[in-house]
């Protein structure tokens, strides 16, 4: 069984029904293999805010395997991805596209590759996969478009997600957060006021498949090969930065709890992390945050 779930763009769909006014304008595009929502509180920008992401994706994708590490904002968004490599002991990785096109979640066949095959991806020559950063990525360089025209709106890749200032009143964006304790994939379990952010979500129940009973997940560790396996479903990180949000939503889901605490603590982030039994959010968040699910226990850290 394979269910390819674009499950984060829930983000998108969610705040079409929480913040979109009748006199806003917005566009819809694809790139990046995802949904590109650009929604603009006074005038329209959409078409300069999908070139800024379709030039980014042109830059992202390796020729023939082998990757131009000469734009100095990509030499920046690796230097952060091997920052938070060390700090996870390795888990977290982007140097590993041998090892996700041997996964290969996208296709409508997969299997479950050899271990043969796992370490030999492991162990050769590999090239950067942007897939874990770059949507945050993108919904940086659309807002710049944003901010370029002093325009106030939403930008959403995928499951990432920038807010430049606010609504026409002046309130708060609302942003709803997909429920990953449902299958109804836009379903939400809370709603997120904000502006001048950015929001991304990383979930076990995006891209998967079972085979002889067992679930195989798109996320990746980059030490063993496999899936990552604890208490972990979702993570939702919330800063100032597309990029920082897009890498930390992996890096922490691939550390834990505890440990993912302590990161989104060390970069100044805030987060929501769904495990099995129960929600952890930040303290930063707890103004910010509505939660719509009852009965689900809430810890705030």
């Amino acid at each position: 069984m394979f269910m390819r779930r674009f499950a984060l763009l829930t983000i998108a769909l969610a705040l079409l029904l929480c913040s979109c006014a009748a006199n806003d304008t917005k566009e819809s595009y694809f790139a990046m293999g995802s949904a590109v929502t650009v929604t603009t509180v006074t005038g329209d920008c959409g078409d300069e805010c999908f070139a800024a992401v379709t030039a980014l994706e042109a830059v992202l994708k390796p020729a023939n395997g082998v990757f131009d590490c000469g734009d100095s904002d990509v030499s920046s968004a690796i230097a952060l991805c091997e920052r938070l490599k060390q700090k996870t002991d390795g888990a977290f990785d982007v140097y590993i596209g041998s090892l996700t096109a041997l996964w290969d979640f996208d296709t409508d066949t997969p299997t479950v590759p050899s271990e043969a095959s796992i370490t030999a991806a492991l162990q050769g020559d590999s090239y950067y996969d942007f897939g874990s950063v770059g949507k945050g990525f993108a919904c940086d360089k659309a807002c710049e478009v944003l901010r370029s025209n002093n325009k106030n709106g939403l930008v959403a890749v995928g499951g990432s997600l920038g807010a430049v200032g606010t609504k026409q009143d002046g309130s708060a964006f609302n942003i709803g957060v997909r429920d990953p304790y449902s299958a109804d994939a836009v379903e939400y379990m809370a709603i997120l006021q904000l502006e001048d952010a950015f929001v991304s979500t990383s979930g076990s129940y995006e891209k998967y498949f079972i085979s002889d009973g067992v679930t195989y997940h798109h996320i990746l560790d980059a030490r063993t090969g496999f899936p990552v396996q604890n208490e972990l479903i979702s993570v939702t990180v919330v800063a100032d930065s597309g990029l920082l949000t897009d890498a930390l939503t992996t890096a922490c889901f691939c550390v834990g709890e505890e440990k993912a605490l302590a990161l989104l603590r060390e970069y100044g982030c805030e987060g929501i992390i769904v495990t099995k039994d129960h929600i952890t959010v930040t303290e930063g968040l707890r103004d910010k945050v509505k939660f719509t699910k009852a009965g689900v226990k809430v810890v705030y850290a």
